[in-house]
């Protein structure tokens, strides 16, 4: 042994250089133990650590000679040193045993001023240190983070006396190696923390790039798993309607676990370890499994069913969630490894063994298929990694699901105009490279419009849904189907349809459609039209295939529908010719290329004409005579029919005027009336100015109008006609029986006359349903007091018939064809016209010849069927009446969700397209004021100290809603993950300033919307409702709800953290002066130039210095801690300051309220004082005096002002007798020698200025 003693400051220089130059922590406790065994020069210096299940591990050691046996990398078990004993080291500095033969120890306290003292070492620990070899031991704590982190063991194989000295220079090593522990634990903290916003950093990179979704999630998950030290992973994407199925990514281990998310208990949420369930945070934690938690659960039992043939051990879920929306899971894998513990020695966990061991002799301890635990670091990244994940996928999906609606129908789902063009342009190419064909075909649905006009378009949108399910049925894979407009469908046939044959496919098609479709109880019968183009014969390109399609379903049309057409060039012609007429039909009117047929309409009972019909013929100057059914349906695509509508009505009306000038006697004029003409808004004023131009009286003018044309707005045409009536017009209707028959319609139709359509004439003698129909009609009108008139009657027989059955007049080519003018004096004249027209003229004198009696017994019989009838049209108008506003309801229902849907969609858009903040938020608020009614809407965010920033507003007064509108926020202190709606406000508990503002605004009820950033609330959109309780709806908070998941898009700022309390007030916890001068100035500074106020009150406890002197100090501070507790829980507005002031004094700061409201919300703080302070205090005869100050800030006043007016406002309080609540007058404080002592006399009683 060298005689030299090493110098102490050595040592220590040693560990600080080893501390400095060093970043691994084994080498610097290596050096150390060295450094203290050099200068002890004693036998064996051992660093001992303590592990979290409490067992310890030797991690550095430093031995003299072989008298006491190396420890190094053993473990000690839990039980060496117990809890008590880990609970002495933890109160001391140092442990010594100089001599075990004294069975004496000595401690010292961790304070230096408190002496040492002795105890006695228990027999267990004796023998525990003589079986080590151990006859004197110094033991020093090792402290982290205040915490016990391990034992420095310094073990001498002979009794030694260590000096004062030593344990000095001991004590600073020992604190230097602290310092050690604690840089390497922050070291590594760092790397890892950067490690970890390196991954973050990429995975953003990653989504931000413009990559395939597929190949951008396999690299996300490849990150992930390479980041946190797993074995493999699974991302799971949920399935989304009408956008994407269930997404998959796989790599290692994730490959060998199948169907994992897609268990129904993985579905339903684990119990007790449920992803779904909603915690304080807006996305859930991750939850971490290891084989023996889903080995102990029975709940976790599918896990072990599905990991336990795999080499997989642990597991870390990750929900891919905000709130209730789940988008996915993000699980890693890690499998089981082995893994050794070098002992030292053998325990015995038999509790009948209670004496140490006997040999230190190192013992391996094997385990197998062991993880390692996620740490919490691991967490947190998973976390973030799913948050980023969740806005990636939420991201993706809105922008899918405005792909998908641009190019998909709303009502069919299926493919629109512009994704059919795509299809069709690829199905070409593709053609064309490989030498097959194809062919497109046109699907018109036949008198659909009729459908939608008698039951309207819910029942229309539903039959169109049900038409397209059964032609998806006949087309095979590779075809598409799509809704090119209306009723409309175009479909694209590929090469296999087109090899069993296109002609096979399209009758399939009508095949399906001829089955009934059954809607709203309702059965209908649908027939379609189909044109068909073949490629490569009819076009090599789109348009041509089209057009050529659309040419070929015009000419199935014109077959008489329910016809399939193929297309040839000869079709093209005939398209290119309706073109041709189309032109010229325009200048048809003014080339006066028209003239006017009349048709006779004769009486069956008396054989004469009563009647004529007026018929438009065109006598085109190249093609000839063109027939009505040629270029009528023409017209009505067109428009052109208004205006020769009204060319046949003025030139039908100027021949009867001619003809009654000519000495006959006045015919009925009947005319047609188009469904565009009926519908014009001014055709009753065409019809007025036409009578008074060709002075014909409206009693001769009968105006016929289609089935078809009087139930497609069954109240307007009520209204029309009845209007005609009025007028004297008669009315008939055209074709009677071919549309949609409702009688409950027609009995409230103002009618004088029903047509029987020629197709129930031409067979009635031969058929005899025709025979029944025609029966019917004429019952129907004989029971409705109508005349009934049958066209299209070319035979005797037919005549004979008709008149059998009653019917009242005919027309057909049997009495006369359609005749020009001129030849209608003619006819006349040898008809013998009959005299009279009027109706009931006409039918008493045929239908009863004979007696007065008889016509007495009519006359009653009529007068009692039109109070009947009367009876009847009043109960049915009801009946309309009623439908009619059950319609518009659920019309303005429906017309209420697409406006909320169309506001998503364009708020939607504006998000995607980076609009700046203010103008996402200002058409948020917007919107949602308009959609709901409400009094205003605000959007806010808060600042750094809590203060509402005005970032968007709708509605209410804009010069004071940033200073009124209340921000809830002591109702979400701790955030809450849904929309918060208040229905009443007068049964909520509010924070005692936001209720003053509610009062004073009026508001009833509110809705919150929070908008969070990374976990924490960053602002919110309030809805404010006046003056009435609402009781806001399921779906109106679930669209807001929507609203708010969309803002989690926006990109939103992160502004500067700002310690909202510099210094801290010990006995109340609250900030002090210094942060109230902070804080003063910062509010000042920022409502510059805002005309915004800002209040301060002053709260001073009167007479607490006399209370102090009589009760004690510490009852006094008992007072204080009690106010203080109590108005804390009362000011909880987001922005509101509440600071101790000098001994006895309270400075409460609020941003934005004025004095008013301050004083509301004093008054609110001197009842909680009262009543704390008589439940709470013993004595209880403290009170407090409030003073009030109030300016708007500006650059000309010292802040300090605002306190120096309060305190002379609480002055004059207590100088009135103190409990009192003073305002300071409202005025820029530039000086202060005014005289105040007014205020005293202001306060009498109760204060309320």
């Amino acid at each position: 042994m060298s005689n030299t003693v090493p110098d102490p400051g050595d040592i220590l220089h040693q560990i600080a250089w080893s501390i400095r130059n060093s970043q691994e922590l084994s080498e610097i406790l290596s050096r150390s133990v060295e450094g203290i065994q050099e200068f002890l020069e004693i036998d064996r210096v051992k660093l001992y650590r303590f592990e979290a299940d409490g067992s310890g591990l030797v991690v550095a050691e430093a031995r003299q000679g072989d008298r006491l046996p190396a420890l190094v990398g053993l473990h000690f078990p839990a039980e060496d040193i117990p809890p008590t004993a880990r609970q002495t080291f933890a109160r001391i500095r140092q442990c010594i045993i100089a001599d075990i033969a004294t069975a004496r120890k000595t401690l010292f306290p961790l304070d230096p001023k408190l002496p040492p003292y002795e105890e006695v070492v228990s027999d267990c620990h004796l023998a525990y240190l003589k079986a080590m070899g151990v006859q004197a031991t110094l033991t020093l704590p090792l402290f982290e983070r205040n915490g016990l982190w391990g034992l420095v063991s310094i073990h001498h194989s002979q009794p030694r006396h260590f000096s004062r000295y030593e344990q000095q220079i001991l004590q600073l090593a020992i604190d230097q190696i602290a310092i050690a522990i604690t840089q390497a634990r922050l070291l590594e903290q760092t790397r890892e923390t950067s490690r970890y916003e390196q991954t973050l950093e990429r995975i953003t990179e990653l989504l931000d790039d413009h990559l395939p979704w597929k190949s951008l999630q396999h690299q996300v998950l490849e990150e992930a798993v390479n980041a946190l030290d797993a074995s493999g992973g699974r991302l799971y994407l949920c399935s989304q309607p009408e956008v994407e199925g269930v997404d998959l990514s796989v790599m290692g281990d994730g490959a060998v676990v199948e169907q994992l998310e897609d268990h129904p208990q993985w579905q339903a949420g684990f119990i007790g370890y449920n992803p779904l369930s909603l915690d304080s945070s807006p996305h859930p934690e991750p939850i971490a499994l290891n084989a023996e938690a889903w080995s102990q659960n029975p709940a976790l039992g599918f896990l072990k069913d599905l990991l336990t043939p795999t080499p997989v051990r642990s597991l870390l879920v990750i929900p891919l969630q905000y709130h209730r929306q789940c988008v996915g899971y993000l699980t890693l894998f890690r499998r089981g490894h082995d893994t050794e513990v070098w002992w030292a020695g053998k325990s015995n966990p038999d509790e009948r063994q209670q004496r140490p061991r006997a040999s230190f002799e190192a013992w391996r301890e094997a385990h197998r298929d062991q993880t390692d635990p996620w740490t919490e670091a691991q967490r947190k990244l998973a976390h973030q990694l799913g948050v980023h994940l969740y806005i990636a996928v939420v991201q993706h999906r809105v922008s899918a699901m405005l792909r998908y609606q641009v190019s998909h129908d709303p009502l069919t789902q299926l493919p629109n105009r512009l994704l059919f063009d795509e299809q069709l342009s690829l199905a070409l190419v593709e053609s064309r490279q490989k030498q097959t064909f194809m062919a497109v075909g046109f699907l018109d649905i036949d008198r659909f419009k009729a459908v939608n006009d008698s039951f309207g378009h819910q029942v229309g949108d539903r039959l169109l849904k049900t038409i397209t399910e059964r032609i998806l049925t006949c087309l095979q894979e590779g075809d598409s189907l799509a809704r090119w407009g209306g009723d409309e469908l175009v479909f694209l046939l590929g090469a296999q349809s087109c090899h069993n044959g296109v002609m096979a496919v399209a009758e399939s098609i009508l095949k399906q459609l001829r089955l009934p479709f059954e809607c709203d109880g309702r059965e209908f019968s649908i027939s379609a039209s189909l044109g068909l183009a073949l490629a490569p014969q009819h076009g090599r390109d789109s348009n041509s295939l089209l057009r050529h399609a659309e040419t070929a379903l015009d000419w199935a049309k014109q077959q008489g529908r329910n016809t399939i057409g193929l297309y040839n060039p000869d079709l093209l012609s005939s398209r290119a010719d309706n073109l041709a007429l189309e032109l010229d039909l325009e200048q048809a009117i003014l080339n006066q290329e028209f003239c006017l047929h009349y048709q006779p309409q004769i009486d069956l009972a008396s054989g004469k004409i009563v009647a004529v019909e007026a018929l438009i013929r065109w006598q085109h100057p190249e093609r000839g005579r063109i027939s009505p059914d040629r270029f009528i349906p023409i017209a009505e695509e067109t428009g052109a029919i208004r205006a020769i509508g009204e060319w046949v009505l003025r030139t039908a009306c100027q021949q009867h005027r001619e003809w009654v000038d000519m000495g006959f006697k006045p015919l009925k004029m009947a005319v047609n009336l188009s469904a565009r003409q009926f519908q014009q808004p001014n055709l009753l004023q065409t019809i007025v100015e036409i009578l008074d131009e060709t002075q014909m009286k409206a009693a001769y003018l009968e105006l016929e109008i289609t089935e078809t044309t009087a139930v497609k707005d069954v109240e307007l045409s009520i209204s029309v006609l009845q209007r005609l009536r009025e007028m004297g017009v008669q009315i008939a209707m055209d074709d009677f029986g071919t549309g949609y028959s409702c009688l409950s319609f027609i009995k409230q139709f103002p009618l004088d006359t029903l047509k029987i359509d020629r197709s129930f004439v031409c067979d009635l003698t031969q058929d005899s349903s025709d025979a029944a129909i025609a029966k019917t009609i004429v019952a129907l009108g004989r029971g409705l007091n109508l005349i009934v008139l049958a066209e299209g009657v070319e035979t005797n027989e037919q005549a004979e018939f008709l008149k059998s059955i009653h019917c009242d007049l005919a027309q057909g080519y049997l009495f006369s064809r359609p005749v020009p003018a001129a030849e209608i004096p003619g006819l006349l004249r040898q008809w013998a016209v009959f005299q009279g027209i009027e109706k009931v003229a006409v039918l008493s004198t045929r239908r009863h010849p004979s007696s007065r009696h008889s016509s007495l017994s009519e006359t009653a019989e009529r007068r009692a069927f039109l109070q009947r009838r009367i009876r009847d049209l009043e109960q049915a108008n009801l009946g309309l009446r009623s439908d009619r506003d059950e319609l518009q309801q659920s019309l303005r229902r429906v017309n209420h969700q697409l406006r909320w849907e169309e506001h998503l969609t364009n708020l939607s858009r504006a998000i995607l397209g980076k609009q700046p903040l203010s103008v996402v938020f200002q058409q948020a608020v917007v919107g949602i004021r308009r959609e709901l009614g409400l009094l205003s809407v605000v959007a806010y965010r808060y600042d750094a100290y809590g203060n509402t920033i005005p970032l968007a507003e709708d509605g209410g007064d804009r010069h004071h809603r940033a200073a009124m509108a209340p921000d809830l926020y002591s109702l979400v202190s701790k955030p809450s993950p849904d929309v918060l709606a208040l229905c009443n406000l007068d049964y909520v508990h509010l924070s005692a300033d936001d209720a003053v503002v509610l009062a004073q605004q009026r508001v009833k009820a509110c809705v919150l919307v929070p908008i969070y950033q990374q976990g924490q609330i960053w602002g919110a959109i309030v809805l404010h409702q006046a003056v009435t309780a609402r009781n806001w709806q399921p779906k109106e908070l679930a669209w807001l709800e929507k609203i708010a998941n969309l803002l989690l898009l926006v990109e939103l700022p992160r502004y500067p953290h700002r310690g909202t309390v510099f210094s801290c007030d010990r006995l109340t916890g609250l900030g002090d002066l210094d942060s109230f001068q902070a804080r003063l100035r910062y509010e000042w500074t920022r409502l510059l130039n805002t005309n915004l106020p800002l209040t301060l009150i002053l709260a001073d406890v009167d007479q607490f210095r006399a209370y102090g002197d009589a009760h004690g100090q510490e009852t006094g501070d008992r007072a204080l801690k009690t106010l203080a507790e109590a108005w804390r829980d009362t000011l909880t507005r987001r922005g509101s300051c509440l600071i101790r002031g000098q001994r006895d004094q309270f400075l409460i700061l609020l941003p934005h309220l004025d004095s008013h409201q301050g004083q509301a919300i004093a008054q609110i703080l001197r009842q909680q004082a009262r009543r704390f302070i008589s439940t709470q205090l013993t004595p209880t005869s403290l009170s407090v005096s409030f003073g009030i100050a109030s300016d708007l800030p500006n650059p000309n006043v010292d802040p300090d002002s605002l306190l120096e007016t309060a305190e002379i406002a609480v002055r004059a309080a207590k100088a009135s007798g103190g409990n009192r609540v003073v305002i300071a007058p409202d005025v820029h404080l530039d000086s202060l020698s005014g005289d105040w002592s007014l205020l005293s006399d202001l306060q009498k009683g109760d204060a309320r200025e």
